[in-house]
């Protein structure tokens, strides 16, 4: 499981190094200073990684071309861990998302949020994810449609 979500990650990353741009963002009250960086990638940046197979790592990629928007909070000052991580956890209860799952290695947690489709329970309109090592805290906001089964079923391969 920690080898899907990594590469899940390394996926989100790989998109989101090129690009940042403005639109939809939950976290927008994390505050922009020396530690924290924020990225955010649009839908059109999206369909763009889409179209390279290579870029997706066999996600399919309809499943990206169905996100409209990935917002990534990376905390590298232990110092501002705590702060960022309160921020995020008061957005994760206002948007009332659902723990999918939470994985515990040594001191690092990840734990997996998602607002699911009410009318459809294998999508979800919403995915968060949650990592922290304790020196290093990550958010991950994914934005859209997501199918969570195509999306499980693309690391099974």
């Amino acid at each position: 499981m920690k080898r899907k979500i990594t590469s899940l990650l390394i996926l989100l990353v790989a998109i989101l190094i090129s690009t940042s741009c403005s639109g939809q963002r939950i976290f927008s009250e994390v505050p922009s200073k020396d530690g924290i960086n924020k990225i955010y990638v649009g839908k059109a940046m999206l369909r763009l990684a889409g179209s390279f197979e290579k870029v997706t790592d066999g996600v399919p990629s309809d499943a990206i071309k169905s996100i409209d928007g990935v917002e990534v909070i990376n905390v590298e000052k232990k110092s501002l861990i705590k702060e960022v991580s309160a921020i995020c956890q008061k957005v994760i209860n206002q948007l009332q998302l659902e723990p999918a799952t939470t994985i515990e290695d040594g001191n690092e947690t990840t734990t997996i949020y998602i607002h699911p489709d009410p009318q459809n329970a294998e999508i979800a309109t919403m995915l968060v994810v949650i990592n922290d090592e304790n020196t290093e805290y990550n958010a991950i906001a994914i934005h859209g449609k997501i199918d969570l089964l195509k999306l499980t079923q693309s690391f099974d391969h």
